[in-house]
């Protein structure tokens, strides 16, 4: 009975321990900054999996990362939700959906220590593609961006190999894949530049909502930051391109539709654009979260869609109101001053579904730029901003485009 006592409280110590190494992969690589180098410490994930001893070790070493790589989830639902929503439910959601993005590994995990690295992998694909891929944040592959620079789909190929190589400890094949590695990064140098005349401009609009409400406080708050982008778009030089954050627009009725024509018209007969969110109201009631190409030129997609909205809050299959999701669709592939873009619009910066969807571009044409805009005012004060950063700049790096991002604060 001794025996059996010492053997259980050892296997608590032991899967505490991976718990703790989990939390401590996820917070060095996620969320401490922008910096996509940071995402190098995830390379420590597979080599813990493979020193698990148990399926409880294994699941708690997944679960620690995926708790502290979106640990900025609970603080930033406190204000995403509003007081309308529990205290509680904030924390919920992240709990909620970490257990769920370590279903796959749980499930996978294998006595044969043979079967441990394609096991790895196949639970790593399983939480990209829908439906966890629609909650699939601090995907582990996107180490592919800092590992694999410019190597596209062959470095994201790559990277699921040495994962594998480093839970079944290939030494030989993790060399190999090093010196891969190495070359990419000195032949990537510093990363792909934004194109010429391109820019981001961050904003500071206070709790600027992205309800799709047609509220006349909404509406009128939504005219006034039309007219802001009016005065802003006569400052726009000729032959640029500018890219505003999700929702200055506000919901986009008939006033908003000739202010936008106007606007659109002055920057047409300067070559210009401005990118800016708005929300399309449909008749059904629900609207589609989208990102306006003003000063479109004829042939030119005039509007992005987001594909992903947030499941609970804008995203509600089961209500008859919030925003049009399209999760297999391509609204968000455009063509802007003759640059084929891929627009991710706030949440969907977080998933590597989102993200490598947007690869694929429109008619199989691969993006040479990605527009990543955002309203972050409610997580401000988190780590959700960074995480979304990094993400978006690790795909960007990986695929050799460029980023252009703008963020309301």
């Amino acid at each position: 009975m001794f025996e059996k006592h010492t053997n259980s409280v050892s296997g608590v110590l032991m899967s505490l321990t991976f718990l703790v190494a989990g939390v401590v992969i996820g917070w060095l690589a996620w969320g401490r900054g922008p910096e996509t180098w940071r995402l190098a410490w995830i390379l420590l994930l597979p080599v813990a999996w493979g020193l698990a001893s148990g399926r409880a070790s294994a699941s708690m070493l997944i679960a620690g990362y995926f708790l502290a790589g979106a640990r900025g989830l609970p603080g930033g639902s406190v204000v995403f939700f509003g007081e309308d929503a529990p205290v509680w439910f904030g924390w919920a959601c992240w709990l909620g959906a970490c257990a769920l993005l370590s279903l796959p590994f749980v499930v996978l995990w294998p006595a044969d220590v043979r079967a441990r690295g394609w096991r790895f992998v196949v639970a790593l694909c399983v939480g990209v593609v829908p439906p966890l891929g629609l909650i699939g944040w601090c995907g582990p592959v996107l180490a592919a961006g800092v590992v694999f620079p410019g190597l596209e789909w062959l470095g994201l190929a790559f990277m699921l190999a040495m994962m594998a190589a480093l839970v079944g400890r290939r030494w030989r094949m993790v060399a190999g894949f090093s010196i891969v590695a190495v070359l990419a990064n000195v032949l990537a140098g510093s990363g792909p530049v934004a194109p010429a005349g391109w820019e981001g401009v961050d904003t500071n609009f206070s709790r600027l909502s992205s309800a799709g409400s047609d509220e006349a406080g909404q509406v009128l708050a939504g005219m006034r930051r039309v007219a802001w982008v009016q005065a802003f778009a006569k400052g726009v030089p000729a032959g640029s391109v500018r890219v505003l954050p999700e929702t200055v627009l506000g919901p986009i009725n008939g006033l908003t539709e000739l202010a936008l024509q106007e606007i659109g018209a002055e920057l047409t007969a300067r070559g210009s654009r401005v990118l800016a969110g708005g929300e399309l109201i449909q008749d059904d009631g629900r609207y589609k979260n989208s990102v306006m190409v003003l000063g479109a030129q004829p042939g030119e997609v005039q509007v992005a869609i987001q594909g992903v909205p947030v499941p609970i809050s804008m995203w509600k299959p089961w209500a008859d109101n919030g925003a049009v999701a399209d999760v297999f669709g391509r609204g968000g592939a455009i063509e802007v001053a003759g640059m084929s873009a891929g627009v991710l619009v706030c949440y969907e910066q977080l998933l590597s579904y989102s993200l490598f969807w947007s690869m694929l571009g429109r008619d199989s044409v691969v993006p040479n730029v990605l527009i990543a805009v955002s309203n972050v005012w409610w997580a401000r004060a988190t780590s959700i901003p960074a995480v979304q950063a990094q993400s978006v700049a690790a795909t960007g790096r990986l695929f050799g485009v460029a980023v252009v991002s703008a963020r309301n604060f």
